[in-house]
């Protein structure tokens, strides 16, 4: 799993600084595709549609709602590029739905 960079805010003038789109190695994962009508309910109440699961190890870092994820095979093939709907640390494992 990929998390894309954001921009960062200066608190010294009180801006945005938009910065190059960058990706962090979030972690190793495992990913799934949903079948057709797959929803989920979020934290805020909504009922969203999502196309893929991922499994991550329990020691995953917290991704935010909307954040953009990339997951990439052993390959380097890009399976799944969305924004996060619902991260979710689990007994055995971390949850996230795209």
């Amino acid at each position: 799993v990929f998390v894309e960079g954001e921009s960062q805010y200066d608190e010294a003038t009180g801006e945005w600084i938009t910065t190059e789109s960058t990706w962090k190695d979030w972690g190793k994962c495992r990913d799934e595709v949903a079948g057709p009508g797959a929803k989920i309910n979020t934290e805020d109440g909504e009922v969203y549609e999502y196309g893929w699961t991922v499994y991550c190890h329990k020691a995953t870092q917290r991704i935010t709602k909307g954040t953009k994820i990339r997951v990439i095979d052993t390959e380097g093939i890009v399976r799944a590029e969305k924004a996060v709907l619902r991260f979710s640390k689990d007994q055995l494992h971390v949850r996230i739905w795209l």
